[in-house]
Order: C-alpha cells, then structure tokens, then sequence
C-alpha cells in the first residue's frame, strides 16, 4: 500500500477482487497501529478478525481489509477512504 499512487495500490490490494455476494466488507484505514508494525499479516488486527471467522446475523461472511500505512496523516486517510469508497465498503473502521 502506497500514497504515492492510490489506484496502483488499491489495484493490487487483495480488497480489489469482487466482493461477494454474501460477504460483509470491512475496511481499517490508520497509521503503523492499524497497518502492523513489526507484525506478519495472519497478526494484524484483521488477520485475527478474518481467522475468527465471523458472520452476520444474516449469515454473511465478515471479511476484514487492512487499509493501514505507517504514516500519521490525516490526509493521507481522508484519501484512503475517498478510494476506498469504490470498493462496497459495509462498514469502516
């Protein structure tokens, strides 16, 4: 995930395939804190959300995406979640 080119990173970010229909989307947008510092991704806060296994009360799947970058800006967040937007957000965090 790069500032430097918004459409690039998203475009490779695992949150570009097409959401599913029976899939509730939740987007992390922050700093280092929400992007996993020094973590693998399966221990990030949406590495352990997404090994829970959630689900909706109408059964949809709770799938997580980490939109995080090691940079406090928010700028730099008000631009992540413009972005953002185009990818059927349920719910942002």
């Amino acid at each position: 995930m790069s500032i430097n080119d918004l459409n690039a990173a998203f475009a490779s970010h695992e949150l570009s395939r097409p959401k599913a229909p029976d899939e509730y989307r939740v987007l992390f947008i922050g700093d280092s804190a929400t992007w996993g510092f020094l973590l693998r991704p399966a221990e990030t806060l949406t590495g352990w959300l997404n090994a829970m296994a959630l689900a909706t009360d109408n059964g949809r799947r709770v799938i997580t995406y980490n939109l995080g970058y090691p940079e406090m800006s928010l700028l730099k967040d008000l631009m992540v979640l413009d972005q953002a937007m185009n990818y059927q957000p349920d719910l942002i965090v």
